[in-house]
């Protein structure tokens, strides 16, 4: 007998982490967890969107705080639906390949940056520089600057930063 492997990661044994795809892009993690208690799945740990290039996905990894409530999770999970759209729910398998992040890229769960703490500053002239930025944010409390670097072969008249505020309320004086 001659079996074929499977191509796909093996399983995990204990999956303490769920996939939740086809999420609205304008959904903020608050939203995605009052649905899950609206469908009163219990164990729900974290909820962090996945960025790419500091920009939202369409997909959510939802963090369950013991294995044992994950097959109950997604089986309530098929039936949430946020503002009208049905959720694709997964397992996460390869629990190396989602948990990655890059905070100097901004991709991975939050950006792979703390959550609620970091702005996102887009549409900067192509050459702004660290002084450029310490500039327009004075008068603000802020810890560290990054420059977010373009994606590989890609050309923008515009820059981007990524600066961690030094608390929630300094990030939203920012945002407004």
């Amino acid at each position: 007998m001659n079996r074929r492997l499977p191509t796909s990661p093996l399983p995990v044994s204990n999956p303490t982490h769920i996939f939740l795809r086809n999420v609205p892009q304008c959904t903020t993690p608050g939203d995605i967890r009052r649905a899950l208690m609206r469908a009163e799945i219990k164990g729900v740990a974290d909820v962090s969107r996945l960025y790419k290039h500091f920009r939202p996905q369409k997909k959510v990894l939802i963090t369950m705080s013991l294995p044992d409530y994950t097959p109950d999770a997604l089986r309530a999970a098929k039936d949430v639906h946020i503002l009208g759209f049905p959720l694709d729910v997964d397992v996460v398998h390869n629990r190396d390949v989602v948990l990655t992040s890059d905070p100097k890229h901004g991709d991975g769960p939050s950006a792979g940056v703390v959550p609620g703490r970091t702005v996102t500053l887009a549409g900067l002239p192509g050459r702004s520089t660290y002084a450029h930025v310490r500039q327009l944010l004075k008068g603000f409390e802020f810890e560290k600057i990054i420059a977010v670097p373009l994606e590989h072969k890609k050309f923008s008249l515009y820059s981007r930063f990524a600066i961690e505020m030094a608390s929630e309320s300094e990030a939203q004086r920012l945002r407004k």
